[in-house]
């Protein structure tokens, strides 16, 4: 499965309780993303704080999140 927008399917996710914040994180940071938490969700909410390597990352998360 391949993730059309990452900051959207993730701010879906954490708007409706599927998955927390620091759950997307953990996985994010787990997969080598670069930013903090604060970061991470600076960037969901449309902040450009990180780079299209680290979207590509979450991207990754979301998806292991999802298939789990």
């Amino acid at each position: 499965m391949v993730i059309e927008n990452p900051r959207q399917k993730a701010q879906s996710l954490i708007d409706t309780a599927v998955v927390s914040l620091f759950e997307l994180w953990m996985k994010y940071w787990g997969e080598g993303g670069r930013g903090g938490e604060m970061e991470l969700d600076a960037f969901i909410r449309g902040v450009p704080l990180l780079d299209d390597f680290d979207e590509v990352i979450l991207g990754w998360a979301l998806e292991e999140l999802i298939t789990q």
